[in-house]
Formats: structure tokens, C-alpha cells, sequence
């Protein structure tokens, strides 16, 4: 997660801070996060994400993207109607590494809702410097789909973020595109599909 209207790619996630745990209340207000999460901040150039300065905070203050938003929005009405807990898959790529894990989504009796994410494998790859929280970026704008991580061309829709850079020729510029998060058709699609069995 990140705060609305930053312009950087998602945090890096940790192996060993793999189990990201947070609950949030009948208004969607975060009101507990574990020792992980505050951790994963920590270590992936959000230290000022304590737990004072986030408990307390919106959900919403932290999803940024308008598809990204209706998905949480249905998972968060799913679970509450009384459903079965919501787990979906869902990619967190760093610089060097592709990361597979899955959220779960729970309700509790008094409206809460607790937030449980899982790494499920990583696989190593060649730096990727569009990924990289402290690269200098340009004034250009790329759309990264918060779901599956892959990039969105003009040409060629959603490619993988190796192809991506590749077709939109970001091979060894200085500055490197900021990112902005939204979903692309594909997961909108099956994580809605998901959500409706």
C-alpha cells in the first residue's frame, strides 16, 4: 500500500516479512497493524508509517487507483455480508525480484475486518531500474496494474515490465518514468469473477 497520490512504485516486500497483518473498523478506519507491516514500512522507505501515524488513518488514504479502489470496495462488501473469507493472488515486485502472494480478507462480528497477506514464492530477476523506489524519475507517467504488476504500453496494452521497457525503450535513460497504480483488464476481470462465486 501506498499514500495517495505518490508517484512511486510499490515497496519491495521482505521474505521475512512476508505475513503483512492489519484490521480495520466498521468505518474502514486502520485500527490495529502488526509488527510485520511496520517492519515492511520500515524497510521499504516508508519509516515514517509508524504505528501512531497510521492507526487511526482511512483504509482509503493508502489505496490509490480507481479500479484498485472498486476491488477493495467488493472485497470489503463481500466479507461483511456474511461470505466466505475472500482470498485472492496478487504480485509485489521489487528491483530484483517477482514476488506471488495472497490476501485474505476476513469480517469479525463487530464490523472489523482483518487483512492477512501471504508469500507464496519469489523468483530472482535482473535489476529493474523502473522499479526502483530511488530512482530519479522524469515527468512521464506509466500505469503499473497494482495486481499483477505489469505495465501498460500505447501500443501493445499490458506487458510484462521486462517487455515493457523493452517496447517503450527505457533501457539506460538517467530518469526513468514515475509510476501511477490502476488494474489492468485482466485482473479487474477474473478478480471480479472471484469475488462473484
Amino acid at each position: 500500500m501506498r499514500r495517495h497520490g505518490q508517484e512511486k512504485p510499490p515497496p519491495d516486500c521482505r521474505r521475512d516479512d512476508a505475513s503483512l497483518d492489519y484490521r480495520i473498523d466498521g468505518t474502514d478506519r486502520i485500527v490495529a497493524v502488526g509488527e510485520s507491516w511496520l517492519r515492511f514500512a520500515a524497510a521499504n522507505g516508508a519509516p515514517s508509517l509508524t504505528r501512531e501515524a497510521v492507526v487511526g488513518q482511512s483504509l482509503w488514504d493508502f489505496v490509490a487507483g480507481r479500479e484498485t479502489r472498486e476491488i477493495w470496495t467488493a472485497l470489503l462488501g463481500r466479507v461483511r455480508a456474511g461470505r466466505r473469507i475472500a482470498r485472492l493472488p496478487f504480485r509485489c515486485d521489487g528491483p530484483a525480484v517477482r514476488r506471488f502472494l495472497t490476501v485474505e480478507v476476513s469480517a469479525r462480528d463487530d464490523g472489523a475486518v482483518e487483512i492477512a497477506t501471504r508469500l507464496l514464492r519469489e523468483e530472482v530477476r535482473p535489476p529493474v531500474q523502473l522499479l526502483d523506489p530511488e530512482a530519479e524519475r522524469s515527468s512521464e507517467i506509466l500505469r503499473l496494474c497494482s495486481w499483477c504488476k505489469r505495465v501498460e504500453t500505447p501500443e501493445q496494452g499490458w506487458l510484462e515490465t521486462e517487455a515493457a521497457i523493452e517496447v517503450l525503450d527505457l533501457f539506460g535513460r538517467r530518469q526513468v518514468p514515475k509510476v501511477s497504480h490502476g488494474m489492468c483488464l485482466d485482473c479487474e476481470g477474473r478478480t471480479l469473477e472471484d469475488l462473484g462465486d
